[in-house]
């Protein structure tokens, strides 16, 4: 699992409303410190608006977690392999099972009426994947190609749509065609030639190695994002600056200006009927969206000024970090800046310089049983 960076789990900052035209240096270099080097927000006296000390993030505790990679994980990983590489053969003189590839018609009703979206030609399926609601893909078993039938299903409680809730649907079916999928052997051979690895033990220790690398990164942000939930508890929100209040509830009020102008609907009618709330909730969303950013970001840009983290990074940590984070979304570092803005990623090396400090300082406790 992809690594959660700060920019996109806690804050994407409306970064153009929040940098100053400060004179930075002409020539920026990987020694070059992060005051010289980024415009820091929320420089000012933060007691004012957040009462933290260092009892409240020092000692914090967090969760412990597994990480080391299981059998499981790693099979999934060689049978997606496997699956990557299968072939497919037409199939004619049996009936359709499990692991199958068919190719359907079918209509589907409830009391005798169609319902939206319950209708498709020539789908393809993979019986037993899972895609369907229970019951379609097993009613499927069977049945013969050119064969037309009628199978009852019922639709999960929590299915999402009101409509079709918990209902028993008729589906009839028509099976065009089946196709059976033939996954190769793993062998040494295969893997050499499909792989970097030379043998089938070799690449399982390398899937091993990996995997373990993204669990643990993934339960770092889990360890990190439960212990600043502790610490916006153990600290005291005193109230606002109104600057960065302003430009977050301009934040959210954007998120549905844009859709409302795009379907040249009034911004009042577009809340009103298309959100379901009046312009005073909707207000009010707008003003709890914005303290809750707000409150995140003083907390921490607080524990910075706090533990001394902008006298120790630099360009360098800003570098590096935007190339091990893109790499982990699978995009170049140009690529990932143009994405999310310089602003955006130096606030979230902030966050996870902060965080470090605390997992740190933190305990590490047992999970409950």
């Amino acid at each position: 699992m992809k690594k959660i960076i700060f920019l996109l789990a806690l804050v994407i900052a409306v970064s153009c409303l929040f940098v100053s035209c400060d004179e930075k240096p002409s020539e920026i270099t990987p020694e070059t410190n992060i005051k010289d080097a980024w415009t820091i927000p929320y420089q000012y006296d933060l007691s004012k608006y957040v009462d933290i000390t260092k009892e409240d993030y020092i000692g914090v505790s967090y969760t412990a977690r597994e990480t080391e990679a299981t059998d499981e994980e790693i099979y999934s990983q060689i049978n997606a392999l496997l699956d990557k590489h299968a072939t497919y053969s037409n199939i004619s003189d049996r009936a359709a099972k499990k692991g199958d590839i068919v190719n359907i018609d079918f209509l589907g009703s409830i009391g005798g009426v169609e319902f939206s979206g319950g209708a498709a030609k020539a789908q393809e399926i993979e019986i037993g994947a899972g895609g369907y609601i229970p019951g379609f893909e097993d009613g499927i078993i069977g049945h013969n190609i050119g064969e037309t039938f009628t199978i009852d299903t019922t639709f999960p409680e929590d299915y999402g749509n009101e409509d079709l809730n918990g209902k028993v649907a008729q589906f009839e079916i028509t099976l065009n065609s089946i196709k059976q999928k033939n996954l190769p052997e793993l062998t040494d051979a295969f893997i050499e030639k499909n792989t970097e690895s030379k043998t089938v033990m070799e690449y399982y220790a390398f899937l091993k190695d990996e995997i373990t690398k993204s669990n643990e990164s993934s339960v770092k942000v889990i360890q990190k994002n439960e212990a600043f939930a502790t610490i916006m508890k153990n600290c005291k929100i005193l109230k606002y600056p109104e600057k960065e209040l302003n430009v977050y509830v301009n934040e959210f009020l954007y998120q549905y200006m844009v859709p409302a102008q795009n379907e040249g609907i009034p911004f009042e009618k577009y809340v009103t009927e298309n959100l379901g709330v009046s312009m005073d909730e909707f207000n009010n969303y707008a003003q709890q969206y914005a303290k809750d950013k707000v409150a995140q970001e003083i907390v921490f840009f607080a524990i910075a000024y706090q533990v001394g983290a902008f006298d120790v990074l630099t360009k360098a940590d800003y570098d590096n970090y935007l190339k091990n984070v893109s790499s982990e979304y699978l995009k170049t570092p140009e690529e990932f800046l143009q994405m999310y803005g310089e602003d955006a990623i130096w606030r979230s090396l902030v966050y996870d310089s902060v965080m470090d400090y605390v997992i740190e300082n933190g305990k590490e406790t047992a999970p409950k049983k």
